[in-house]
């Protein structure tokens, strides 16, 4: 549907992109060891225990209040550019220097005056209705694109493979109370924090080798996820939303402009942020901050609590958004938000079902989680029901666990921790050394707080104090098909009395007349043109093995 825009001349939203651009990269020349658009905040070089504080941003550590400059063309410093204005790079260990045109700091007397509103009217703070706002059609048509979803969808059963132990890393002794990944750094920074008791409380970045710890000044509670985007690491934790600028942790103007508690976020692509705050979806992109609608759903509101990115939908990669009443994808133009209308496009998937969790794989699979049930959806639109048991009370699904575009993700089922890894699932094993002493009986890896993904797919946290790295160990490879193990059994079974060496019809009595005439062969067994009766056709597993005989080299 096609969706109306605000003015540009938002004020608020003026104010609020302003400061996440400055967030999302800084207008500073590189400095020797950092980035190329001068947006590197990491701070570690190569050294143990070293920190660089060189290779950092300098930025305003306050959002600019009324005074703000407007955003006239849609840039912003999320590009980490210099100034094309003429305005002077920051220095590392300068003081910010005044921001006049490019809006990183207040303006004051007549030039703070001139970016008023014309009306000289005050800003009256964040307008509820701003957004992307579909007209009364538009969100008709919105709530018309309902898919059929996975009320009749068929029941697979998962088949396992051979188990997998789980591979914990110490990264950390501490102790330390929390500590989480900062998701898409990937050199392995770790933000770890401990309250205030005997000691003040501190939070640590840690770096990717033992012994890196820079401690992070500024006021910031316990941890609840970190990334990276558009140049730009930003800390959820208890209290709210921070950034990383230089050593200390300040505000971030993020959290004014949503005006809520965070409740969910998910990163799409370079530099989109998706957030859910208030039971309202959000996105930043490009400088600008905008809340979404979304359609009600048999009547009832869509309140947002879950997100995953990357889903495929009818209009391409897509934002799932799940809630209390239903399911929806929700896709967006890439054009900046700031130049006007974008199109979007709402597909319901669910309604009145609740979906606590959802995540999407590499190949855009959308996985979710509902009840107990764990089901997905492929990129062609067609439903699965996964059932962990061939019994008719399947154990429920308890939890869902990954990030979006990767190739595995975790489920837990009845204190069962499983990973999915392209086609093949496993049971993890070996998981009590990353449970906390104080578990309850029977507490699961995924429902044990403490630990949440890193980038790469493995789960990282503090544990009794200590943090941790909980991955899985490399499967063993899976045996490959042989003639004498796998494929003779099924000739001498359903081919060999008419295809024997004493049989009327074409010799196939050794793997290499099998392999000499494969493609014939395999045509008649995959058509059921053979075997002929009284034999029955091969069932899909007998059809399988000799489908990967061939993929498999042809072993003898």
């Amino acid at each position: 549907m096609a969706t109306g825009w605000p003015s540009t001349g938002d004020k608020w939203r003026a104010k609020a992109t302003l400061c996440l651009a400055m967030l999302a990269g800084c207008a500073e020349a590189p400095t020797a060891g950092g980035s190329a658009n001068g947006a590197d905040v990491h701070g570690f070089d190569g050294d143990v225990g070293a920190f660089d504080a060189a290779d950092t941003c300098t930025a305003p550590q306050t959002c600019p209040g009324d005074d703000a400059s407007p955003i006239s063309d849609g840039d912003s410093a999320a590009d980490g550019e210099p100034d094309a204005s003429g305005g002077e790079t920051a220095s590392p260990d300068a003081e910010p220097a005044d921001a006049g045109a490019d809006g990183l700091e207040p303006e004051a007397g007549a030039d703070a005056a001139s970016d008023a509103d014309p009306n000289g009217e005050p800003d009256a703070g964040p307008d509820p209705d701003g957004g992307l706002e579909p007209d009364s059609d538009d969100a008709a048509d919105a709530a018309e694109d309902v898919d059929t979803g996975p009320a009749t969808a068929p029941v697979v059963f998962v088949a396992l493979d051979p188990p997998v132990q789980a591979a914990i890393t110490i990264l950390d002794p501490g102790p330390h109370t929390a500590a989480v990944p900062v998701v898409s750094a990937a050199d392995g920074l770790r933000i770890a924090y401990t309250p205030a008791g005997k000691a003040p409380a501190k939070t640590l970045l840690l770096g990717p080798l033992s012994g890196q710890a820079q401690p992070l000044e500024g006021a910031a509670s316990a941890p609840v996820a970190a990334l990276e985007v558009a140049g730009a690491r930003l800390l959820w934790h208890a209290d709210g939303l921070a950034v990383q600028v230089k050593n200390k942790l300040v505000p971030s103007p993020l959290q004014e402009a949503i005006g809520a508690p965070l409740a969910a976020w998910r990163k799409g692509g370079a530099s989109d942020l998706w957030l859910i705050a208030g039971g309202v979806l959000w996105l930043w992109r490009g400088g600008v901050v905008a809340k979404l609608p979304l359609p009600d759903l048999s009547g009832k509101p869509m309140v947002p609590t879950a997100l995953a990115h990357g889903c495929v939908g009818p209009a391409g990669s897509s934002i799932a958004v799940s809630g209390a009443h239903g399911l929806q994808l929700l896709h967006i133009g890439d054009g900046p938000l700031s130049d006007g209308p974008n199109q979007t496009k709402t597909l319901t998937l669910l309604q009145d079902r609740p979906v606590e969790a959802v995540v999407c794989d590499d190949k855009g699979v959308l996985w979710a989680l509902g009840e107990g049930e764990l089901f997905s959806r492929g990129v062609d639109g067609s439903w699965l029901t996964h059932s962990f048991a061939l019994v008719e009370a399947k154990p429920a699904v308890v939890a869902l666990r990954g990030l979006d575009g990767q190739p595995g993700f975790w489920v837990e089922v009845a204190g069962n921790t499983y990973r999915r890894h392209g086609d093949s699932w496993r049971l993890v094993l070996g998981l009590a050394a990353a449970m906390p002493k104080a578990a309850p009986a029977g507490a699961g890896l995924l429902t044990t707080p403490g630990l949440t993904e890193d980038h790469d797919g493995a789960r990282v946290g503090a544990v009794d104090g200590v943090v941790l790295r909980v991955a899985t160990s490399a499967p063993p490879p899976k045996p490959k098909v042989s003639w004498a193990k796998q494929i003779q059994p099924i000739y001498l079974a359903s081919c060999a009395l008419c295809h024997g060496p004493d049989g009327v019809a074409t010799k196939l009595d050794t793997a290499k007349k099998w392999q000499d005439k494969y493609d014939k062969v395999w045509q008649l067994i995959d058509t059921g043109s053979m075997p002929l009766p009284p034999k029955l056709p091969l069932t899909s597993s007998a059809k399988a093995l000799v489908a990967k005989w061939k993929s498999d080299g042809f072993q003898p």
